[in-house]
């Protein structure tokens, strides 16, 4: 399944940190060579309670490599033609380009496991298009999603025919560019068909999802749905503590930078290291391979009843929010990390949302609504049409757009961001929202993802039902 072992992660970082300070203009193409993309880390020695010190090590180098790839300046292709869950969500998701086959399951089983959801995933889950909601249920349900499911969800940016991955493979080597907007309009001559306008609104997940969190109801009573019934089952074959904690993980994440996030998941995962569910978990999973729910400690029962785990034993172990005073005349417990044991990272670099967002993804939900509501540069004070809002989602995306008015920027990354090589001189005017613009296509997928949203989420008034109007709460 292309586990992760330490030699691999540091063959990796080094070819990585060695490429991407060459001039030369590279673009780093990630691909199994079997029917698994990456499974994660090897984690079977987690369960060890006397080797915490060489698991934190792996952990150390897997969070550092992860934080490498979201801050390179090189553009990164990650082919996800096989399963990617884990550390293999790691190696890819932060990546500007994530292409899903026919082959793709992705998903976050960490929590059956005993472990959690790590490599800064709650960052990435908590700015999904669809908003955090969608990453929450992921990481709560561990629900795998299979090919196109992938770029629906927002994991994946394209989907690609996996027949056609390999000239895929082979045109992105030969151009001579690093700007995104070109290697965009390669990996979309090789796309297949996008999700309809009718297939977005049909999708049950999105579907499910929306009414689940409009309804208070939904999960109790005899008005619970087939859908709900399947997530309480497999929330419950979830560790408790896992879910106790990714839930504040994933809160907190929305409101931090990157870099705070691998820092944050470093100190949790010292706190799991620590925890009986770990040890059993992977013993029951990983080791024994039995096929029943492992006995978690404590039962979902006993966290449900408040009388465990309780969110200030939450915050003090496994997010550090305990008084300077409390290590003072006590014995500090295990699970809480020693002071100057944080995690290193091999740059300084950070964001607060991808640099890349506008250019290599779908558009969110929130993009939409700015647009409808007329908060973005250009829009006028006047209400728009259905058409108005597609026409400016086909004009605009795909460009690098400035993430506070959504205008066009010819300005590269700061440095201090990554993505250095993200805006080529060679590919184009930088100062032209496109490169090659008289040969632009609508870009993939745009049109039918903006015309379900505007159709789930918009009303319609003034004459005729012309003009649009943002309902959503």
């Amino acid at each position: 399944m292309n586990a992760l072992s330490e030699d691999m992660i540091d063959t990796m970082t080094t070819q990585l940190q060695e490429w991407d300070k060459s001039d030369c203009k590279v673009i780093f193409v990630m691909k199994s060579s079997g029917p698994a993309f990456c499974a994660g880390g090897d984690v079977k020695s987690f369960a060890d309670p006397t080797n915490i010190d060489v698991s934190m090590r792996q952990v150390q180098k897997m969070y550092s490599l992860s934080h490498l790839i979201a801050t390179l300046d090189t553009p990164y292709v990650a082919v996800l033609d096989g399963v990617a869950i884990g550390g293999g969500l790691g190696i890819s998701v932060h990546a500007p380009f994530r292409i899903a086959t026919e082959n793709t399951i992705v998903g976050i089983p960490e929590g059956g496991i005993g472990f959690f959801a790590d490599t800064a995933l709650s960052f990435f889950l908590s700015r999904l298009p669809d908003g955090s909601r969608l990453g929450k249920y992921l990481a709560l349900t561990g629900r795998m999603l299979k090919g196109m499911e992938a770029v629906m969800a927002g994991i994946a940016t394209h989907y690609v025919p996996s027949d056609r991955i390999p000239a895929l493979v082979e045109r992105l080597s030969s151009i001579s560019t690093s700007d995104l907007r070109e290697i965009n309009h390669v990996i979309e001559e090789f796309a297949g068909s996008t999700p309809s306008k009718a297939e977005w609104e049909e999708w049950s997940l999105h579907n499910e999802l929306r009414l689940a969190f409009e309804s208070l109801t939904l999960f109790s009573g005899p008005q619970q749905s087939p859908w709900s019934t399947a997530t309480l089952a497999h929330m419950r074959n979830q560790s408790p503590t896992y879910m106790k904690v990714v839930v504040e993980q994933l809160k907190r994440a929305k409101s931090m930078d990157i870099a705070s996030c691998f820092r944050m998941d470093y100190r949790i995962a010292h706190g799991f290291m620590h925890t009986p569910d770990l040890r059993t978990g992977i013993t029951a999973v990983l080791v024994d391979k039995l096929k029943k729910r492992p006995e978690w400690n404590p039962s979902l029962e006993e966290v449900l009843g408040g009388g465990v785990l309780k969110d200030r034993d939450v915050a003090r172990i496994y997010f550090g929010d305990f008084d300077a005073d409390e290590r003072e005349g006590k014995e500090v417990p295990p699970e809480i990390p020693p002071e100057g044991s944080g995690l290193v990272l091999h740059n300084d670099r950070t964001f607060e949302q991808y640099v890349h967002r506008t250019v290599t993804g779908l558009p969110a939900e929130e993009d939409i609504r700015r647009v409808v509501g007329g908060e973005i540069a250009g829009s006028g004070n006047f209400a728009l049409t259905a058409d108005e809002v597609v026409d400016w989602f086909l004009s605009n995306w795909g460009a690098f757009l400035d993430p506070t008015t959504l205008g066009y920027t010819s300005n590269p990354p700061p440095a201090s961001m990554g993505g250095g090589k993200y805006l080529d001189e060679s590919g184009g005017d930088p100062s032209e929202p496109h490169t090659r613009r008289e040969q632009r296509r609508q870009p993939w997928g745009v049109r039918q993802r903006v015309e379900a949203i505007v159709d789930t989420c918009c009303e319609r008034f003034g004459e005729g039902g012309a003009y649009l109007r943002w309902r959503r709460g």
